[in-house]
């Protein structure tokens, strides 16, 4: 009997600017026995396409493309390599829907927000996963375009650090009232928990954790570490962060203490970190 334990929906190539198409796929995801079957296939189709019948009243549905599984080369391994256990990233149908947005003023941010939060919001349930946040930032482009760029945490002095903060504060500000569905559990993300935590975070505690995250080295060796460490330290008690000793070339080959993702930050895909990386 095929079966899939979920489909993911995730954006595989954002629209333009400020229109579509974006470009939305889907991956059937089964780990018991017998999803390997035209059934299964037919599954990861059918989630296309009632996916675009709820998204119409928002979404213009441009066209369905069916990427199938590779049969023939499981079939290929199997024959060359007996024995051979097919990897799980195998066994999973893929299709992708190409949709672009209904809009009646293309930089109002809040109408696009608002065709956004439809679709995340009525493919919410628990089979089908969609990573909306990326479509999110492209919807909010507008008004993120209006703040002017900053540098990151690779500042100088304490003022380029203030004035980074001030920099993230302003994207936040721009993020916060769009963020309350996946707060709440209406929009699906990997951890409520620690989504929720993560963005009602402190500044200073968020652009720390987006450096530690994105695999940034965080340490008192630059200005925006040593600025840092004292709320660094704060957050490795809380959970989000671990202090571990490197003697890396970029310390001169010294021993010296560099934050790493604890368990809570884990709990994070890369897209629930960047969003206030990405303009």
């Amino acid at each position: 009997m095929a079966h899939l334990d979920y489909v993911d929906i995730r954006l595989w190539a954002r629209p333009v600017f400020l229109i579509g198409p974006a470009q939305l796929r889907f991956e059937g995801h089964g780990r018991e026995g017998g999803h390997i079957s035209e059934v299964a296939h037919v599954m990861v189709l059918e989630a296309a396409a009632e996916a675009a019948r709820r998204i119409e009243p928002a979404w213009h549905i441009e066209k369905v493309i069916d990427l199938g599984l590779e049969v023939a080369r499981i079939a290929e391994w199997k024959v060359q390599t007996p024995g051979f256990e097919v990897p799980n990233s195998w066994l999973d149908y893929r299709c992708d829907l190409h949709v672009s947005p209904k809009l009646h003023e293309l930089h109002d941010a809040n109408e696009r927000a608002a065709g956004v939060h439809l679709l995340a919001a009525t493919l919410n349930e628990p089979t089908l996963r969609i990573h909306s946040l990326p479509l999110l930032t492209w919807a909010l482009r507008p008004a993120l375009e209006a703040i002017p760029s900053q540098a990151s945490q690779s500042a100088g002095n304490n003022a380029e650090v203030q004035g980074y903060l001030a920099y993230l504060a302003s994207i936040r500000t721009i993020y916060l009232p769009h963020l309350k569905p996946y707060f709440e559990g209406v929009h699906w993300v990997h951890n409520q928990e620690a989504f929720a935590a993560f963005h009602q975070l402190d500044d200073l505690s968020l652009a720390a954790l987006l450096e530690v995250g994105t695999g940034g080295h965080l340490s008192q060796l630059n200005t925006f570490g040593a600025y840092a460490w004292p709320t660094v330290l704060a957050l490795a008690g809380a959970g989000w962060c671990t202090i571990e000793s490197c003697s890396c070339l970029y310390g001169g080959g010294n021993p010296h203490d560099i934050a790493t993702p604890a368990t809570r930050l884990r709990r994070l895909n890369r897209d629930e970190l960047r969003i206030y990386l990405e303009r």
